[in-house]
């Protein structure tokens, strides 16, 4: 596991390094992630840094921050209402 971070503002990143072509490791490794995600959640902390956010970070959006994400999508749909800003991410 590879990690690094801002230390001014707590922003830490995981990176784990694994074998792809084993099912096994890639299957433990998404777990961990998960329970990451899950436990900065837990204590109040954050899941979105400056990278992912809307992609990787997207199953984790509405446990983080609730019914903000609903806003937060319609503050989007006013200034995008065709979607081609940022496409497939979540706002």
């Amino acid at each position: 596991m590879v990690n690094y971070g801002h230390i001014g503002d707590g922003n830490v990143h995981t990176a784990p390094v694994i074998n792809p072509e084993d099912p096994e490791e890639v299957e433990r490794v998404l777990k961990l992630v998960d329970d990451i995600h899950l436990l900065a959640i837990e204590m109040e902390g954050s899941t979105t840094g400056e990278h992912g956010v809307g992609v990787v970070r997207r199953p984790y959006a509405e446990k983080e921050h609730g019914l903000a994400v609903q806003y937060m999508k319609g503050i989007k749909q006013v200034f995008d209402p065709r979607g081609i800003m940022n496409p497939e991410k979540l706002f």
